[in-house]
């Protein structure tokens, strides 16, 4: 289980995946000029914890563990469960191309 914090500033996104999926994403969102935090599934909410004010939106593959905590999600998933689903902000079926996360991003954070 590791951590790896790529940049920590305000308005950073948590991504909380497998490290395949989170490596693609760092490099997509670290392009387009996001900040990106990172996690594996199983540290996840330790992730969120430590940097709660830092994180303005989150996107998992295992969103439950973020519910609660108010900050928009943007729901990955081969097969989304759609009982999550009503708790996110997106709901994004793998796959998906880079253009259809970057547009839910810029919406999410346009609200």
């Amino acid at each position: 289980m590791t951590l790896a914090v790529t940049a920590v500033r305000k308005g950073a996104i948590l991504v909380v995946e497998c490290v395949e999926i989170r490596s693609f994403l760092r490099f997509l969102l670290t392009r387009a000029g996001l900040n990106v935090l990172e996690a594996e599934p199983d540290c996840g909410g330790q992730m969120l914890a430590e940097h709660l004010e830092d994180v303005e939106l989150i996107i998992a593959n295992r969103p439950e563990q973020f519910v609660a905590s108010g900050i928009p999600i943007i729901y990955v998933a081969a097969i989304p469960d759609a009982d999550i689903s009503k708790h996110c902000a997106q709901v994004l079926p793998k796959p998906f191309l880079p253009p259809e996360l970057l547009f839910h991003i810029q919406r999410i954070q346009a609200m």
